[in-house]
């Protein structure tokens, strides 16, 4: 998660592109306005500046431009009286009048003249003159509108160059963006892709922005849940199997024992004064029978997730002094000290009081059932807020540690070293079942040497 934070989103991408984008369109019409400029200013077209003819010290520079379109440059005094020329003069007149100068000067386009004048001042020797410059009318028309055609030409270009720049940006932009969200995607794709052929164990591993992060660590996470799912699905199966094959075998010997004796009953081969024990060994093997189908039933139905446990609140302290009292005959005339502790305080919680009845019940005769070597069975409780914590315990030989691990599974009964008197072997199974519906855990546990059962809730 701290890498992810400090990755960029893909919002950060896209505004960081936005913004190149935006810098790189500006320098692509800045650009193309700047080649359309170097192009018009550079194009060799024969326009001239007529007032940029004379070097600093005002003497004619260059008039090899303004010649070659037929025009000249003549220097005149105050009174118009034409002093110099350079260039070829193409009219006699050596002197204007002030009326002749000023219509050479403004000359408009309905003018009868055929030149044109541009006038500049100058002085010499503290005397002031005229510097004008004369191009034949037809010159300064064709030029004028070969100007403006190449002004419209080089618009043309300039549209297509700057529109022609900004499509390939616009491509380039396009592309970089669609490899930066289209590859994630395609690996994401794919390995969906695999999943849906069933390979096993698919995981996607690439570098990508957070958001592409976080999904390529969902899709990995889920892969694990499913994986974990479907082991634990096979787990339950061969529980569940082996539960069958358990329940089968532990039924077919009682059966058979029926069976047999119904059998030697109806062919009278059992003497007078030995079907009385028979009779009571049917009816023991019935009972067992309708035992583990009332386990089995249970469990079927604690397993159920439909199945909901009714609680109530109750103080437990009182509840589990009332069964401690119902089984305190009975360890003494086993030979047991019954050890209570239980807090005198009120301890109230939420309970199905059937159900977690039959667990401490189920704890109280294992211990009595299985403890051949000691002399003593406790029941203490300890509540200091939460969790509440019950626990069983027993002085007798500690359970097998090979099948301490699966003491909560169905049809696990004692060890080698705790022989069982024929229980259904479902007890325990039944028991965690209970508490789990309470949102609790039960556990064991070899402390002090005592086998110690737990419940916490």
């Amino acid at each position: 998660m701290e890498k992810r934070k400090k990755k960029k989103g893909i919002f950060a991408k896209l505004m960081i592109s936005f913004f190149l984008f935006t810098i790189l369109a500006i320098v692509i019409f800045v650009g193309s306005l700047f080649a359309v400029a170097i192009g018009i200013g550079g194009n060799g077209t024969p326009g001239v500046n007529v007032y940029d003819i004379f070097d600093t010290e005002g003497k004619v520079a260059n008039i090899e431009g303004i010649g070659r379109l037929g025009g000249w440059v003549e220097k005149l005094d105050a009174n118009y009286q034409v002093i110099d020329t350079w260039g070829t003069k193409q009219t006699s007149s050596m002197l204007y009048t002030k009326k002749e100068f000023s219509e050479l000067l403004a000359a408009s386009e309905g003018s009868t003249m055929d030149y044109v004048g541009y006038m500049t001042y100058g002085s010499e020797d503290g005397l002031d003159y005229y510097y004008v410059t004369i191009l034949p009318r037809s010159a300064v028309n064709t030029n004028i509108t070969f100007i403006l055609n190449d002004i419209k030409t080089w618009n043309i270009v300039f549209v297509f160059l700057f529109f022609g720049l900004f499509l390939l940006l616009c491509i380039l932009m396009s592309y970089y963006l669609s490899s930066t969200i289209r590859k994630p995607l395609m690996r994401i794709s794919e390995g969906m892709e695999r999943v849906r052929l069933g390979e096993e164990g698919v995981r996607i591993l690439f570098p990508a922005k957070a958001e592409f992060a976080e999904i390529k660590d969902t899709f990995n996470l889920m892969m694990d849940r499913l994986e974990e799912e479907k082991a634990e699905k096979i787990q339950n199966e061969q529980k569940k199997n082996r539960l069958l094959l358990d329940l089968s075998h532990d039924i077919k010997t009682p059966i058979s024992t029926i069976k047999s004796y119904a059998n030697a009953l109806e062919a009278n081969l059992v003497p007078e004064n030995e079907k009385e024990n028979v009779y009571k060994t049917i009816d023991r093997k019935a009972n067992r029978v309708s035992h583990l189908m009332e386990d089995m039933f249970m469990m079927l139905k604690l397993d159920s997730t439909e199945y909901a446990v009714k609680t109530e609140k109750i103080d437990l302290t009182e509840f589990l002094r009332q069964i401690c009292a119902e089984y305190y005959d009975e360890m003494e005339s086993k030979g047991f000290e019954f050890a209570i502790d239980i807090p005198e305080e009120m301890i109230e919680a939420e309970v199905d009081p059937k159900l977690f009845e039959r667990v401490i019940t189920n704890l109280l005769q294992n211990a009595v059932k299985y403890n051949n070597t000691g002399h003593e069975i406790g029941i203490s409780m300890k509540a200091s807020g939460k969790p509440i914590l019950i626990t069983v315990t027993d002085d007798g030989e500690a359970i097998n540690p090979d099948i301490s691990a699966s003491l909560f599974d169905a049809f696990v009964r004692g060890d080698k070293a705790r022989k069982t008197d024929g229980g259904t072997g479902l007890g325990l199974s039944i028991a965690k079942m209970i508490v789990e519906k309470h949102g609790g855990r039960i556990s064991y546990c070899r402390q002090e040497d005592r086998n110690c059962f737990v419940i916490c809730l």
